[in-house]
């Protein structure tokens, strides 16, 4: 899979038409993208698409707009039977194990500077990358963690982190949910990866508009090889 993608650069940047679309034309076109290191992109400027763009805020780039109606919230079902069937366990996450979970915190981390800031977690499951980071000594000043399943929300509320707050909500089809607490940095580990194409760009679109600083993310790609 891809690692992670960041998009925090001023100037003209879009959120591109398709996920895999996106890594095709980073491989083939180097004007697309800024390689920060190996797994990381800053998306400078969209390719030629027929989507409408709208201005976006002083200092902060264009962001591609798509009318795409929603879908059932099918992307939220392998949480939920993963809840039925494992409860709050690590298991809920749906990541193959702890190694693999935290290698993709890791990669975060390096990406961009937490201390001071407000990060926000979409999909945030049990807190477990807001546990990361405290345990890797990074003084945020404030978490905030949004998801879906109100039960993984009830333990990570249960686990006293300090200066972290978690909210139980669907932020794809409440975007809103992005805005809480106005997050410097919004962080989208493994959610994607049970949404279709155009939820994910619609969920990374808003997440753009509701970042102060940066969004990163990380998703399964289609293809096999490095």
């Amino acid at each position: 899979d891809v690692d992670a993608g960041l998009l925090s650069e001023s100037g003209e940047a879009a959120v591109l038409r398709a996920l895999a679309r996106a890594v095709r034309a980073v491989e083939h076109d180097k004007s697309t993208a800024q390689f920060l290191q190996p797994g990381c992109v800053a998306f400078g400027h969209a390719p030629e698409d027929n989507a409408k763009t709208r201005a976006a805020p002083a200092g902060r780039a264009l962001v591609v707009g798509y009318d795409l109606a929603m879908a059932a919230d099918d992307y939220l079902e392998p949480y939920r039977q993963g809840a039925v069937r494992h409860g709050t366990d690590f298991r809920v996450t749906l990541w193959a194990n702890q190694r693999s979970q935290q290698l993709r915190f890791k990669v975060m981390a390096r990406m961009f500077d937490f201390t001071g800031k407000r990060v926000l977690d979409a999909g945030c499951s049990r807190g477990d990358f807001a546990a990361y980071l405290i345990e890797q000594g990074v003084a945020f000043e404030r978490f905030i963690g949004v998801d879906g399943l109100p039960e993984v929300i009830d333990f990570a509320n249960s686990r006293g982190l300090a200066n972290c707050a978690f909210h139980a909500g669907d932020f794809v089809r409440d975007p809103g949910l992005l805005r809480i607490e106005d997050p410097h940095i919004i962080a989208i580990s493994g959610s994607l990866n049970t949404m279709t194409e155009s939820q994910a760009l619609t969920v990374l679109d808003a997440a753009w508009q509701a970042c102060g600083e940066a969004l990163m993310f990380n998703f399964l790609s289609d293809r096999c090889g490095p």
